[in-house]
């Protein structure tokens, strides 16, 4: 029922905590084995720790409960849904990627100006459940919108062009995740068949699913590019976290794309968040052995970039090209999550078997990405590895007394008195944070055994 082949093509057999994501899997879907055709591991598969904390302060009832991504999930009409399908049921529903060209007239620095200018949500917004507002917010996890630039060469005369582009991801999550989870919370044991039908006709503000999508990423568009939507130049669109339905099945696309469902447009691929896009030539037949799928990311690895292994080239690019609320929190884990590398020749073999052509890349030249404020979700090794700065650089921590840090603090005080951390100096009185040396934030997390 689950099918780990494409993963392991790439990656090699399961292991680890990969291995226990799986089987978690496993062991869900085998009590609904009769309902179930079919899961696909991708080679992007992981869980999620950002979302899977961010549903849990949400929706309280998902607290304990792994959100994946990387999975084609195939189901019969008989399936019935429940809060637990929020595994594989990735809820950023019917994201929107695209890349479209710039204007030729248009003004580098106004539409970076503009991109900068977008608004955010935060998580905050989404516990008071007040009244949305219409205008354009950004989720706070894991949207962007950002220029980025393509090099283009002439086999025939040797040379080579450089042209800009606009590129987005973006989900509607202010109206689609509340959305999506009372539709299943009630609708206790709905079937597929009936889910999708309320999922795809459910009005909001009048508008379908779909439409309401649409009208968002085409607004966000027309406000950065200041052109009309008819005057878009497309490179390409996609949409993934989508279901669609077969005479038999209903599939949900999981970070993946059915390239069945895009006429032949190439896909935009993203290596990581640092690097940009790749994209990739549409090149299927009539045969494909997994249902036209293509990932739409190299996945996360369960390990961050640490701020004192890079290079001054690599920390200026990170402070110039990359903008989010740094005043909220000054480090970001979407854009430091490592990622599987898709330079090896496993992965070109992937690239046969989905049966997509390495087209060109468009590297990012500045990128407006959602904040992750997820302080209060890091271990303080990890906060301490992404704090940007010298040894001397202040570190914020959470102050509750469930914290490590605190608890770590008050159980060997008579170690570290010497430091006098309680002290006022050490308090963040605007941010209502411990805010500690790095090096004496390490000294502290020593006593850690």
């Amino acid at each position: 029922m689950i099918r780990k082949e494409l993963y392991e093509s790439v990656h090699g057999t399961l292991r680890g905590e990969t291995l226990k994501h799986v089987q978690c899997l496993e062991k869900y879907f085998e009590t609904r084995r009769e309902a179930t055709s079919q899961i696909t591991i991708l080679p992007n598969f992981c869980k999620d720790s950002d979302m899977t904390n961010f549903l849990a302060t949400l929706f309280p009832k998902l607290k304990g409960l792994p959100i994946y991504r990387g999975l084609l999930v195939e189901l019969r009409p008989t399936y019935e849904m429940s809060l637990g399908d929020f595994q594989w049921l990735y809820p950023q529903i019917s994201k929107r990627r695209g890349i479209i060209n710039m204007p030729s007239s248009a003004s580098v620095d106004s539409i970076k100006n503009r991109i900068r200018d977008l608004k955010e949500m935060t998580i905050k917004d989404f516990m008071q459940k007040s009244e949305t507002s219409n205008e354009y917010q950004m989720s706070p996890f894991y949207n962007s919108v950002g220029i980025y630039e393509c090099n283009s060469s002439s086999s025939e005369w040797g040379t080579t062009e450089s042209s800009m582009a606009v590129g987005f991801d973006l989900s509607l999550d202010k109206f689609l995740i509340h959305f999506l989870y009372t539709l299943i919370e009630n609708n206790a044991n709905i079937n597929v068949v009936d889910f999708f039908k309320l999922l795809t006709t459910s009005r909001i503000e009048g508008q379908n699913l779909i439409q309401k999508v649409s009208e968002m990423v085409q607004g966000v568009m027309e406000y950065v590019l200041d052109v009309e939507e008819h005057d878009f130049d497309w490179v390409t669109d996609e949409t993934y976290n989508y279901f669609y339905k077969t005479n038999h099945s209903y599939f949900f696309f999981n970070h993946a794309v059915n390239m069945l469902k895009m006429n032949k447009r190439p896909v935009a691929f993203q290596s990581s968040t640092l690097a940009g896009f790749t994209l990739y030539k549409n090149n299927i037949t009539n045969k494909h052995d997994y249902h036209f799928v293509f990932p739409t990311d190299a996945g996360f690895l369960d390990q961050f970039h640490s701020v004192d292994d890079l290079s001054t080239t690599q920390k200026d690019r990170l402070e110039t090209a990359f903008h989010w609320e740094r005043h909220i929190i000054p480090f970001n884990t979407y854009l430091m999550k490592k990622c599987h590398p898709v330079t090896i020749k496993e992965w070109k073999q992937l690239e046969n078997t989905l049966q997509v052509l390495n087209e060109k890349f468009y590297r990012t030249y500045f990128n407006r990405l959602s904040t992750h404020n997820v302080y209060d979700f890091l271990h303080p090794k990890e906060i301490i590895a992404l704090q940007p700065g010298d040894r001397s650089a202040h570190v914020r921590f959470p102050l509750h007394s469930k914290h490590l840090i605190l608890q770590l603090i008050l159980d060997n005080y008579k170690d570290l008195s010497i430091h006098e951390i309680i002290n006022p100096k050490y308090y963040d009185t605007r941010r209502r944070m411990l805010m500690l040396p790095k090096e004496l934030a390490k000294l502290v997390l020593e006593h850690d055994v």
